[in-house]
């Protein structure tokens, strides 16, 4: 290895080095070095233009016969890869905070085993579970009623085998308290490469639609009883009336009649 420095002169190599980085990158080779094992790492250089890189190195330690140690390294430019996982996480991380950040929409994510990967604010709210209490949890255990129970293993199994999300609906959840919660429900479901399925679940709060509801049967029931009140007085004011009409009539016979007499 110093023969092969001094004849390639790598030590500028070895100095664009993230200077963090070097000191494990080191014990690493050694380690593999001793051990003859193959050697793997990822570590950051500064090229000379001064943009950071990250490069991936594979390699193998071999005995000579003389003793002397040779490696074979591989190197590949990683910098594009990272940097597309980097704006992934970035992406992410702004796609968690805007769901977040919008009130009465309830978004939970499952993976294919109903367990929760995801709880944003709305459904703290709308469910009554904080997120650190619902992730990792059953989905049956959170939010589902008994008697769905079965319904809904069997449609997420139809999803996860054909690929098509549940249809949307009107469906009557369970609070942490365990209160009917009615919401309008649909479901997205994710395949993407190289990663296990998941779905969401974006629920609307119906509560206060509910709630609306209620109040206008309630005032309605309560108008068809005014107009029934009103019809039946209007009924007994007429009947009054043509009865005091008759006994009008009556009570003026009366009133002759005691005068004949």
């Amino acid at each position: 290895l110093a023969a092969a420095a001094e004849e390639h002169d790598i030590a500028s190599l070895w100095a664009m080095v993230y200077p963090e980085d070097l000191p494990p990158m080191w014990r690493s080779i050694a380690e593999c070095a001793a051990q003859l094992r193959d050697w793997n790492w990822q570590w950051r250089i500064r090229s000379p233009s001064g943009r950071t890189k990250w490069l991936h190195g594979v390699g193998r330690p071999l005995r000579e016969a003389d003793g002397t140690l040779v490696w074979h390294v591989f190197v590949l430019d990683q910098t594009d890869n990272r940097q597309a996982q980097e704006n992934l996480r970035v992406s992410e991380a702004r796609f968690r905070r805007l769901l977040d950040a919008i009130p009465n929409v309830a978004v939970q994510g499952y993976d294919e085993h109903l367990i929760c990967r995801y709880w944003n604010r709305a459904s703290e709210q709308l469910y009554g579970w904080r997120s650190e209490e619902a992730v990792g949890r059953n989905l049956l255990d959170l939010i589902i009623p008994e008697g769905m129970r079965a319904d809904v293993v069997a449609a997420t199994q139809q999803m996860m085998a054909t690929g098509e999300a549940i249809p949307s609906g009107e469906l009557v959840l369970r609070h942490r308290d365990g209160n009917p919660v009615p919401v309008y429900s649909g479901h997205v479901l994710l395949q993407r490469e190289g990663e296990r399925p998941e779905f969401f679940c974006i629920d609307y709060d119906l509560r206060e639609r509910q709630m609306a509801e209620d109040t206008r049967r309630l005032l309605e029931n309560q108008l068809r009883e005014s107009q029934k009140m009103e019809a039946l007085g209007t009924l007994a004011g007429g009947v009054a009336h043509d009865f005091n009409n008759i006994v009008a009539a009556i009570l003026g016979n009366v009133e002759l009649s005691l005068d004949d007499v």
